[in-house]
């Protein structure tokens, strides 16, 4: 295995390499799961996490200043552009927030997640790192759905260590739902890209019938547990993730292969609306109560508290927007200002629906907008929310002209096969987190934050790599992609 930082650099030592992808990997493992037991604070699963990755950071930072000649070494692509913008709209609205030091002692740590997922792209993981990447989301999602699991069903075996905070009377039983995240919809943000992981992985190219059903399954309870949490937005995502693998993997399969495919996901479509069904009507295989299929009708009913209090705080921070629209109020600081924000709205729209508005949300502060793309845009400013949308972008039209320009139906290469269905996969569990940011905050939680980051910095590696790749006749062979024992 080559496990030089790139190709300009092959008397880097392999150990720093594995050190670094091993920390990255180990900040996963840890910011997932990792709780301090009794921490003395509102929130403990988020703080525990925050003050994890905080560390894991610092640690990773310390691995690459030892890889930095490396780092030098590769060739400036547009996606650096890209990350350096992103960086710099980041480091922007800190230095011209009115709150600077609490801007940046609040968030600091997603700046440095930006550059995590740069260090990535630049040092260009192989395709067996990139595998193990996917290993490991695959398996977070499984342990933190047993555990999501075990709380449903009322054995918490870590509820001595963890004590969190939650109405188990709530109307809908979702949350009894909170796995290692403290929270129902915490944990379907996270459990929606992880299934969609391992619903890639089942559609791996050189994988026999007995694993690609183990896969399957496994997505099929990463599943389940997601719909017990109700969380919609992440639902809809793995919808739209699970859509990309299954067309950007499908043609890679064997003829009898793709037979139990279709068979796979016609069985999966069945499986998903007779479970929608139990968990939607009072019967005993629902003993919780869950009104599953009513969550997403009241995605249109304003009635609801859930759609009202999101109305409330989309246009109270849409009206806010432009007070600072270049560089933002700052990162964090979106919980400083929203009581700013929602007075401003009512001297601005006095009518009786805002008012109503107000008054139902009872002096409560809401710490997010619950719209990812929306909160980023008041931090940070247009200069901000662009440059994401850039590099979302970009990304997107990467993997579409990838998909469709390069030959990509080619049976003569194995690694090239495997890489671009990592890739697909990849791509995938990023569309998914996209999705979800719509109606949620992924991108300002430590645990889905991180998985973001290092997935796009993954995908971006991976889509150097293939440009890389000479294409044949058949499609794309791999002189220039790194062979390992571990996919043959």
């Amino acid at each position: 295995m080559n496990l030089s930082f790139n190709s300009n650099s092959p008397s880097q030592s392999g150990l720093q390499r594995k050190l670094l992808w091993l920390l990255i990997l180990a900040t996963l493992w840890a910011v997932t799961l990792l709780i301090i037991p009794r921490v003395s604070t509102q929130r403990p699963a988020i703080d525990s996490k925050l003050l994890t990755l905080r560390v894991m950071l610092c640690a990773i930072s310390l691995a690459v200043m030892f890889g930095w000649k490396a780092f030098q070494a590769a060739r400036w692509r547009f996606p650096d552009t890209v990350y350096l913008c992103l960086f710099g709209a980041f480091s922007a609205a800190t230095v011209f927030s009115s709150n600077v030091m609490y801007s940046l002692a609040e968030s600091w740590q997603f700046g440095g997640l930006l550059l995590l997922s740069w260090v990535i792209f630049r040092f260009s993981p192989s395709p067996a790192e990139c595998k193990g990447l996917l290993w490991t989301v695959g398996a977070l999602g499984l342990i933190a759905s047993l555990y999501g699991f075990l709380t449903y069903i009322g054995a918490d075996i870590l509820r001595p260590l963890y004590p969190f905070d939650f109405e188990e009377n709530q109307a809908g039983g979702r949350n009894y739902i909170h796995s290692f995240f403290g929270n129902p919809e915490y944990f379907g943000g996270f459990a929606a890209p992880t299934a969609v992981v391992l619903w890639g992985l089942a559609f791996q190219p050189p994988l026999k019938l007995r694993w690609r059903m183990l896969f399957a399954a496994a997505t099929a309870f990463v599943l389940l547990i997601l719909g017990l949490s109700g969380s919609r937005g992440a639902f809809l995502g793995f919808l739209a993730g699970a859509t990309i693998v299954f067309i950007g993997q499908v043609s890679f399969l064997a003829p009898h292969m793709k037979k139990a495919a279709w068979l796979m996901l016609g069985s999966g479509v069945l499986a998903l609306g007779i479970a929608v069904t139990i968990l939607s009507v009072p019967n005993p295989l629902n003993p919780r109560d869950m009104r599953l299929a009513s969550r997403f009708t009241d995605l249109v009913n304003t009635q609801t508290a859930s759609v009202r209090e999101r109305a409330l705080f989309y246009t109270s921070t849409a009206a806010a927007i432009p007070a600072n629209p270049i560089f933002g109020y700052g990162p964090g600081t979106y919980r400083l200002e929203f009581l700013n924000n929602v007075k401003r709205l009512v001297e601005q729209d006095p009518r009786a629906g805002t008012t109503a508005m107000l008054q139902e949300l009872d002096r409560r502060l809401a710490e997010h907008a619950h719209n990812d793309y929306l909160e980023i845009w008041f931090e940070q400013g247009t200069f901000g929310l662009g440059s994401f949308l850039l590099l979302i972008a970009y990304g997107s039209v990467c993997f579409v002209c990838r998909r469709v320009g390069i030959g990509w139906r080619t049976t003569t290469s194995h690694d090239a096969n495997v890489t671009v269905g990592h890739y697909v996969t990849t791509f995938a569990a990023v569309v998914t987190i996209c999705i979800n940011a719509l109606t949620s905050f992924p991108m300002h939680m430590p645990a889905r934050a991180s998985l973001l980051w290092v997935l796009i910095g993954a995908f971006f590696a991976m889509d150097k790599q293939l440009s890389e790749a000479p294409v044949s006749g058949a499609g794309i062979t791999t002189d220039n992609l790194s062979r390992t024992k571990d996919e043959n």
